[in-house]
């Protein structure tokens, strides 16, 4: 199973020593637009896993929207709760 693609690549070294939780941070924080649109995230992530499968770039596929709210813990177009300070 390939472990890699052009994206990943692209990021070098820093790809294997950042964290599966800051890549979540930044995809969330681009989905939501910097926060001040977080009803959509889930669905526009979703899209764009969507888009580069259908294009081969990975080779996994997305989860139905429904199965990844279910997974999220959330319905769909809920955002997360904040995280406590």
């Amino acid at each position: 199973m390939k472990k890699t693609n052009y994206y990943s690549n692209a990021f070098g070294r820093l790809y294997a020593k950042t964290p599966k939780a800051v890549f979540a941070a930044i995809a969330y924080s681009y989905t939501s637009s910097g926060g001040d649109d977080p009803e959509h995230a889930l669905e526009r992530f979703l899209d764009e896993w969507r888009i580069l499968h259908q294009n081969g770039i990975v080779h996994q596929a997305p989860p139905h929207s429904s199965t990844a709210a279910f997974f999220a813990g959330l319905p769909l177009n809920s955002p997360p709760s904040s995280p406590k300070p």
